[in-house]
């Protein structure tokens, strides 16, 4: 495997870091417009709890099922970066299909809300595989955690300027011309993100990899792997359990505006962008494990502060909370115990077995609160149960991080 033992190679990777940090400044740009607005768009043409639940259920189950190609794939091209263009296309058309939603019949808009956030999902699971084995092969292992934490803080930057822009066009330009020109500009803005994903050089690992007939299955022997899997299952499914119904509360219930919910999530993001500046520390002091378990314990208590008020500027305070907790859990902490436990060598079909799980946990953990609603529960007590199934969350992680560092020293490292 190569190594970076010469002036060159490390101006590579030098670039490389620079290429993946610009890349997710970019997508960022383009990010708040399918993560912040396009809720609060199929509430604006109608849009029930179930149907916000099925646009985040949907595209994960896709995600899920088209990861089985990705292997496939990437033997037929040169290498990883060469093989993510067409799919990492694929899934940037997450923000164009959207601005076509006016042009369909009324009784079909919110169907294809739900179907432009599936359909490119098509691409995510063989994009996601390959964008993760690519970052293996770009940067080295000893540089993942400061790479990541730059991504985070310029991710969460620039998600807070374009909510600001896009919150300033959705509240000024009439309707529905204004989330039109929102998708347009959000496309723009990830297909730039996309040229410099293409920029990047591997340098760690194989031009032409060679995959067992069974190299997916092999992944599940690794002992890192499966407590990995466990980690990221817990985690996301008690997370999206009830996350469709955060947006409903806030825009059906306690009546925010498009304004209103540019300011929220500029509070949630200056919060993340924050606790990504700090998270080299805190990885350092407390490692992974035990810091993402605290951080989602935390993420329990904006929906209790949601549920329980009648008040926006309070449900402002608890999105403090939700975005520092949050962007640890998702964006410092699996991330980080994803490049430990996979070797770059392997990367492509580990990733492939970690994405099918994650699409299908995704998938499941939203019909959660969809459960709850359509059984006749209201929305506060719903998010009251989210909050129980978050905490339970953090305290498996937790037991996880105390099983691990308690382990005999012998077991630490099995072959």
């Amino acid at each position: 495997m190569t190594t970076v033992s010469n002036a060159s190679t490390l101006a590579v990777e030098n670039a490389n870091f620079r290429h993946l940090v610009a890349d997710i400044a970019w997508y960022g740009l383009a990010f708040t417009a399918t993560n912040r607005f396009l809720s609060v768009f199929a509430l604006r043409l109608g849009a029930s709890e179930a149907d916000l639940g099925w646009m985040t259920s949907l595209p994960a189950l896709l995600l899920a099922f088209s990861t089985t190609f990705a292997l496939s794939w990437r033997m037929r091209r040169r290498n990883t970066i060469d093989a993510l263009g067409l799919p990492g296309f694929v899934v940037r058309l997450t923000f164009l299909l959207p601005a076509l939603t006016p042009l369909m019949p009324s009784p079909w808009q919110v169907p294809w809300l739900i179907m432009s956030a599936s359909i490119p999902a098509l691409g995510q699971g063989i994009a996601a595989v390959l964008f993760f084995t690519g970052i293996q092969e770009s940067v080295s292992q000893a540089r993942t955690t400061d790479l990541f934490s730059k991504r985070s803080f310029f991710f969460n930057i620039t998600l807070a300027l374009s909510a600001i822009a896009f919150g300033a066009l959705l509240q000024h330009v009439p309707f529905p011309t204004n989330y039109q020109l929102m998708f347009v500009a959000s496309f723009a803005f990830a297909l730039l993100s996309l040229w410099h994903c293409t920029r990047l050089e591997p340098i760690f690992g194989t031009s032409q990899p060679h995959f067992q007939r069974h190299a997916v299955l092999a992944a599940w022997r690794a002992r890192e792997f499966r407590s990995l899997i466990a980690t990221m299952v817990v985690a996301f499914g008690g997370f999206y359990s009830v996350y469709a119904l955060v947006n409903y509360r806030l825009v059906q219930q306690l009546g925010a505006d498009e304004s209103y919910m540019a300011l929220y999530a500029l509070i949630e993001l200056a919060a993340g962008a924050s606790i990504s500046h700090y998270a080299p520390r805190i990885v350092a002091r407390m490692g992974h494990r035990a810091a993402m378990a605290v951080a989602m314990i935390l993420t329990a208590v904006p929906l209790v502060m949601l549920a329980l008020t009648s008040s926006l500027w309070v449900a402002a305070i608890a999105a403090i909370i939700s975005g520092a907790a949050w962007t640890y859990v998702a964006m410092v902490g699996i991330v980080g115990l994803y490049v430990e436990a996979i070797p770059v060598t392997e990367a492509t079909a580990y990733g492939v077995a970690y994405h099918q799980v994650y699409g299908l946990a995704i998938f499941a953990a939203p019909f959660i609160g969809t459960f709850m609603v359509t059984s006749g529960i209201s929305t506060e007590n719903a998010l009251i149960v989210g909050a129980v199934l978050r905490v339970l969350a953090g305290v498996a992680v937790g037991v996880s991080w105390w099983r691990r560092s308690h382990r005999p020293a012998a077991l630490q490292h099995p072959i």
